[in-house]
């Protein structure tokens, strides 16, 4: 599947609403990795009470819940609102 987002598309994200998640939302969060810092920005592939499955896009080069599991939703603060595409300049 072909990335959403490519380098240079800048994100609208709103605060989520509690219980507001649903399959497809792409979704903001901090790496639930030990040490992570890291915005990470995937999309909720699977959702099982508290805890929702994230996948980026491509396969091959995401770090995901195929790494680091499920996340709790509780750690998922951000929605998607809006993707500003970026425009190729002169």
């Amino acid at each position: 599947m072909a990335p959403s987002l490519t380098a240079g598309d800048r994100l609208l994200l709103r605060r989520r609403l509690c219980g507001t998640l649903e399959l497809g939302d792409i979704v903001g969060f901090c790496d639930p990795r030990p040490g992570g810092s890291q915005l990470m920005v995937k999309r909720v592939a699977h959702i099982d009470g508290d805890l929702v499955t994230v996948l980026g896009d491509n396969a091959s080069l995401s770090t995901d819940s195929r790494t680091f599991g499920p996340v709790d939703r509780r750690q998922i603060p951000w929605v998607m609102v809006r993707r500003y595409a970026r425009v190729a300049t002169r």
